[in-house]
């Protein structure tokens, strides 16, 4: 039996170009829209990070300012964004920078308006991310 383009809807036709076998989809989920993103692999800044923020942290003297506000933003997004991390010696010497350094980054950052520190004695200090409206230039 050959199709005439006259009767392709036919039953006929249609019964004989049916698949079988073919799985019932009612009930099926469908398929989701996006395809997921893969997992980018290591470690990284998770943004944004607003650039006056950075540029403020960036202008203060000597190296360990940056370093220590860059560790702070990494910590913060480990935290799942989280305004408050805890700033460890560990995490700052992984960019260089001593304990000692730390405590002088700090107060700079402190006193640019970037940060609040809560410090307790023999605890690493708590910082507080300061939005850019609370900061100052």
């Amino acid at each position: 039996m050959s199709l005439h383009p006259g009767d392709l809807l036919s039953p006929a036709n249609l019964s004989r170009l049916r698949l079988t076998g073919t799985p019932d989809l009612d009930g099926a989920q469908p398929p989701p829209t996006r395809p997921q993103r893969p997992r980018v692999p290591g470690q990284f800044l998770k943004g944004p990070i607003p650039l006056d923020w950075l540029s403020a942290a960036a202008r203060l003297p000597g190296k360990a300012p940056l370093a220590v506000a860059l560790a702070i933003r990494f910590e913060s997004g480990r935290r799942g964004d989280a305004e408050s991390v805890k700033v460890t010696n560990p995490l700052v010497a992984r960019l260089g920078v001593s304990r000692k350094s730390k405590y002088a980054a700090l107060s700079a950052l402190e006193g640019a308006g970037l940060i609040r520190v809560s410090r307790q004695p023999k605890k690493s200090a708590v910082v507080t991310i300061l939005s850019n409206q609370q900061s100052h230039p």
